[in-house]
């Protein structure tokens, strides 16, 4: 495998298994062509209520409750495509504080001031989408871990976000309050990772690993710890909602509770759904001591 195949797998391995929040250096994870011939097939699931799911037998059909969210005009990647608005990063900053001590991406510009954004880097444009993708995502169902809006719950879980070369992994919290993301792996992206979703050559997305880390520590910081004595990095129960609770249930939500098409592509149709849905069931498989 590439290497840089391998360090986004070690990556997600490390998201998957909660090591992005430890002191333990992550291994390298599947290959895409094992995950791919892993991938599971979607059909409708039930909430993900405070007691574990025992099943994941993922060809997304519709589902009850899929009316109830509002019509979204564009997918995922139509509103990847397009940089963030000056005002839409004003409003993110006004809420949430992102320092960029590290940037391996410095020295391309991925949006400009001049066509109304800002003057950002791949990494930069990558956060602010991300932050600005949880504003502005609904749900079918109430997110199980809190009563707020995804975006409403992060930033009254933290008040920033620091992005650091000199860290080999991400955790919460220094100072107080501010989680801590490692850019390792974030040098060599390809144009795909950052404009979609993911990249079907990589099953690898910007937007998606940033989403998934920040609410991974957020939680942690809302003082929910690894609870498994037999793994630092492992929950006891998906019931717990803790830090790997958190993430096994909005990877389910945005497989499962999302509008229709919202994650629709053409590589194919349901890829992007079947790859969120795939994270959690190996994360309910690596990420919990006591699961079935």
């Amino acid at each position: 495998m590439k290497a840089k195949s391998i360090i986004r797998w070690m990556i997600i391995l490390a998201i998957l298994t909660g090591m992005i929040s430890a002191c333990n250096l992550p291994v390298a994870g599947p290959s895409p062509e094992e995950v791919q011939s892993h991938r599971p097939t979607l059909t409708p699931m039930p909430a993900v209520t405070t007691a574990p799911i025992r099943t994941l037998t993922p060809t997304i059909t519709s589902s009850p409750t899929e009316t109830s969210i509002p019509h979204v005009p564009e997918n995922i990647d139509t509103f990847l495509a397009r940089c963030p608005t000056a005002e839409e990063i004003a409003s993110i900053d006004a809420d949430i504080r992102l320092v960029f001590e590290s940037d391996p991406t410095v020295g391309t510009l991925a949006c400009t001031r001049a066509d109304g954004s800002a003057n950002l880097t791949p990494l930069q444009r990558g956060a602010y989408q991300a932050l600005s993708l949880m504003k502005n995502l609904e749900f079918d169902q109430p997110l199980p871990w809190t009563d707020k809006s995804l975006y409403e719950w992060l930033i009254n879980a933290i008040d920033g976000v620091r992005f650091r070369s000199d860290i080999e992994n991400g955790f919460c919290c220094e100072p107080a309050n501010i989680i801590n993301v490692s850019t390792a792996g974030y040098a060599h992206l390809s144009q795909k990772e950052i404009t979609q979703w993911m990249d079907p050559q990589s099953g690898w997305g910007l937007v998606w690993s940033l989403m998934i880390i920040m609410a991974h520590e957020a939680r942690h910081n809302e003082g929910y710890p690894h609870t498994c004595a037999a793994g630092p990095t492992m929950d006891n129960t998906i019931a717990e909602l803790g830090a790997n609770g958190v993430v096994y249930s909005l990877n389910t939500w945005l497989a499962y509770h999302t509008e229709p098409g919202f994650f629709y592509t053409n590589t194919p149709p349901d890829y992007y759904r079947e790859q969120m849905a795939y994270a959690a069931a190996s994360l309910r498989q690596v990420g919990f001591c006591l699961e079935p």
